[in-house]
């Protein structure tokens, strides 16, 4: 999958929910498995679709929350080879 079907995706799923008003935050527990240079993931996402994701988010979080979206990096395994 690249750019435009995760696009194609949160848009699709994300952006329609009714998010109450109420809330405080959006807290997404964040990877890189679909970045296009990730050997295991096969994925096609590239830095400009990270972008466009983080995007659809930042605007959820407007709608919502005031804006307060937390990313947070999880873990994995750096190969040196």
């Amino acid at each position: 999958m690249d750019n435009a079907q995760y696009v194609k995706i949160y848009r699709r799923l994300l952006v329609p929910v009714r998010w109450p008003s109420n809330r405080k935050l959006i807290l997404v527990s964040a990877g890189f498995d679909i970045y296009y240079q990730d050997p295991l993931g096969e994925m096609k996402v590239t830095p400009r679709g990270f972008a466009y994701l983080t995007r659809i988010l930042m605007d959820i979080a407007d709608a919502c929350c005031q804006g307060r979206l937390v990313l947070a990096l999880e873990g994995g395994i750096i190969s040196r080879e």
